[in-house]
This record gives C-alpha cells, structure tokens and sequence, in this order.
C-alpha cells in the first residue's frame, strides 16, 4: 500500500512506522490488501486499533468480517463495541472493541473503483489513527 502523511506537528515517524508495519506479522500491504478484499466483497471491513497506554495506536490487525460482531449501544457500552473471537493453537480470547479503536471503513459497491476504496480507507485511517499522532495529520492511500 502506498501512502503519503499530510499536516503538520504531531509525530510524523511513529505514524510512517505504525503504516509500515502495523503488526509483527503483516505489512500494512497485506491488511490493505485483505480488507479492500472484504470491502469488496462484504460491503465493509475491520481494522483494530491497538493503543498503548498513552492511547496512542501501537499495532494494527485486520479482522475477517465473519470474525467481528457489531453490538449496539448498552448500559455497559454506552456508544456500542464490537465483539471479536480470537483462537490460535494454545489461546483463545473473546474481546470487547471500543468504537474508537476499531476502523470500519464501508463500500457498498462491488464495483467501486481502486481510487474510492482508497478515499475511504484514507479517511478512516486519517480519524482513528493519524489525528491520534498529531491532531493536523493526515493519510491519503493512493491507489495502485
């Protein structure tokens, strides 16, 4: 996936990192290439936001739609969450996702071009993670 970052202030490497390699077991590439592959095909896809403890975003995961459940507003999660189940060969987690940290860009169109996924993601990423670097950056994902 290429890129670029626009603003200014704010911590402009950490953010160029984070798109790098947003995960020690992808590149933004393959989680770029695996959601606009769900856009596509499901009408949206997921991005989790993992923060640090200063609420800065430390990793990035894609989430298979069939893997993340949407849950409305509760008296426990007043603005909603979403619900995902993680399972590997020794662990399994049920995880509870604040909106804020999870990326839900949505394209409702099959056949939307490479530029309006890019536009969406762009503008997804810019929210949940750029602004959280410095409040007047900016990502454009430029389409291939």
């Amino acid at each position: 996936m290429k890129y670029e970052i626009g603003g200014s202030g704010g911590d402009v490497e950490g953010l160029r990192r984070l798109l790098d390699r947003p995960n020690a077991d992808h590149t933004m590439a393959d989680s770029y290439s695996r959601l606009t592959a769900d856009m596509r095909e499901c009408g949206g896809g997921f991005i989790w936001v993992v923060p640090d403890a200063r609420g800065i975003p430390l990793e990035m995961y894609h989430i298979p739609v069939a893997e993340a459940t949407i849950h409305v507003p509760d008296a426990d999660y007043p603005e909603g969450h979403y619900r995902i189940w993680l399972s590997s060969r020794d662990r399994h987690a049920n995880v509870v996702i604040e909106p804020e940290w999870m990326m839900y860009p949505r394209c409702p169109d099959p056949a939307a071009s490479d530029a309006e996924i890019a536009d969406r993601v762009s503008a997804a990423l810019t929210k949940h993670v750029a602004r959280r670097f410095g409040e007047n950056l900016t990502v454009t994902v430029l389409p291939s």
